[in-house]
């Protein structure tokens, strides 16, 4: 009798499937991290411009406002160093299979935290406005990438221009 229920639950499963799937239909399946990225919207570009912009402030020098605020702050530095230690460890993967992929050298000398956050923030300023929160998300690793890869190119480490 088991059997025979978890048949007629199997059947009326398969049954309400192209139903449930059929509003996607024309849209392309996306996978991978970047599909988790976009739908969970953890955190997005406009996050991490509001949390640079508290992070620039606090480490030139400014005090902080309120808890927010230096929440705000530490969250840039912290995000931009959890991305650069998984960039560390794709890099190392990377040359255990004999590839190359330096894309970006930050500084590491004293007050590179600063320069980083400096970094975020001058990509802001060189880019069209972000579209309004609820238009578009757009993920804070893509535009950190790009940031770092901008201010902070491997080039300038070997040439012995940067720190």
């Amino acid at each position: 009798m088991r059997l025979f229920l978890s048949f007629i639950s199997c059947i009326l499963l398969l049954a309400a499937l192209p139903e449930a799937f059929a509003a996607d239909a024309d849209k392309p399946q996306k996978r991978g991290v970047s599909a988790a990225l976009e739908e969970s919207e953890v955190y997005g570009a406009h996050d991490l411009l509001r949390d640079c912009q508290s992070a620039e402030s606090l480490l030139a020098g400014g005090k902080g406002e309120d808890f927010l605020f230096v929440l705000q702050g530490a969250r840039c530095v912290s995000y931009i160093q959890g991305m650069l230690e998984g960039y560390d460890l794709a890099e190392n993967l990377a040359r255990r299979v004999g590839a190359e992929v330096s894309v970006f050298c930050p500084p590491r000398a004293e007050g590179a935290r600063l320069r980083w956050a400096r970094a975020v923030l001058a990509y802001f300023d060189h880019q069209p406005p972000l579209p309004k929160e609820s238009a578009q998300f757009i993920p804070a690793s893509r535009v950190l990438a790009a940031a770092l890869s901008r201010f902070f190119p491997c080039e300038s480490i070997r040439d012995g221009t940067a720190e």
